[in-house]
């Protein structure tokens, strides 16, 4: 996805003809995308990003707000490894809600 006239990507937007084009080529790039898309969401049980106001979206799409990104890089933290007996844990992501802030979405 590319905005060459506005800068929005690096401000987390993305208009939702460029959010399914992206999901289109990840789903159809085979199962490591998949198989990692489960792992992720197995660590946040609950997840909503809307209620829990991690990306916001109006009539020109969607915006990552910074609980979204802060949210993104916990998941992705690789799991330390366990040595004992074996069993690796069950990580879970605490979800903390967040207040819905009216927050401008940058167009």
């Amino acid at each position: 996805m590319s905005f060459p006239d506005y800068n929005l990507e690096s401000l987390g937007c993305a208009s939702l003809g460029d959010l399914r084009r992206a999901v289109g080529i990840l789903i159809s790039s085979g199962p490591d995308w998949t198989n990692r898309t489960k792992r992720l969401s197995a660590r946040a049980p609950g997840l909503d990003i809307f209620s829990q106001a991690l990306v916001l979206r109006d009539d020109t799409g969607w915006q990552i707000t910074d609980p979204g990104r802060a949210f993104l890089t916990s998941i992705e933290t690789p799991m330390p490894i366990v040595v004992g007996d074996g069993q690796a844990p069950e990580a879970i992501v605490p979800l903390t809600p967040v207040p819905a802030s009216p927050a401008p979405f940058y167009s």
